[in-house]
């Protein structure tokens, strides 16, 4: 690594942790190594990220959140929903608080969700999903699953068989052909 790169290696370090600490407003959250955000991402607290992930410019990443490792997620993705208590007789939905004990939106490893994607809070997408830009998922995805649509339906699986998927999800906890330095 020359000169050059090094400077630039530890201003990206020092951008990712200024833009962390200013976006988050110092909550706790917990990242893996090599994560890259684009410009005006939000990412609340409580969440984790795996390593070698990026998260796309101008997302919302809501809390109780855990991303796995070698997430690619495009611009404009969004983790909202089912945060506002809405059936207090008398009690307007501004006032009415946030329900106890939401579930935690889970996203496994190697997932890629297109431009625009919003998950509702509490759903979980497997490890190798894919999901189709503008894409809003409102249910659960396995792995290894293509989904796309307003609700996100079942288009295709990402491989040809299971053993494929299975191999390419062994491969990925080996670990043999990671970028981290």
């Amino acid at each position: 690594m020359n000169i050059a790169e090094k400077i630039c290696s530890g201003l990206r370090k020092i951008l990712i942790f200024y833009r962390m600490k200013r976006v988050c407003l110092f909550k706790e959250i917990m990242l893996g190594k090599n994560i890259y955000f684009g410009k005006g991402v939000v990412v609340a607290n409580d969440v984790s990220i795996g390593k070698d992930s990026y998260i796309g410019q101008y997302s919302y990443i809501g809390p109780n959140t855990n991303i796995g490792n070698y997430a690619i997620f495009s611009d404009n993705i969004n983790i909202i929903g089912a945060d506002h208590e809405f059936s207090k007789i008398g009690i307007p939905i501004i006032h009415a608080g946030r329900p106890a004990n939401q579930p935690a939106t889970k996203i496994g490893d190697d997932v890629w969700l297109g431009h625009g994607v919003t998950i509702m809070r509490g759903i979980s997408i497997g490890s190798g999903a894919i999901i189709g830009a503008n894409s809003i998922v409102t249910k659960s995805v396995p792995e290894g699953e293509i989904w796309v649509g307003s609700p996100a339906k079942f288009l295709k699986y990402r491989f040809s068989n299971s053993a494929d998927l299975e191999e390419h999800l062994t491969t990925l906890k080996k670990n043999t052909w990671a970028l981290e330095k």
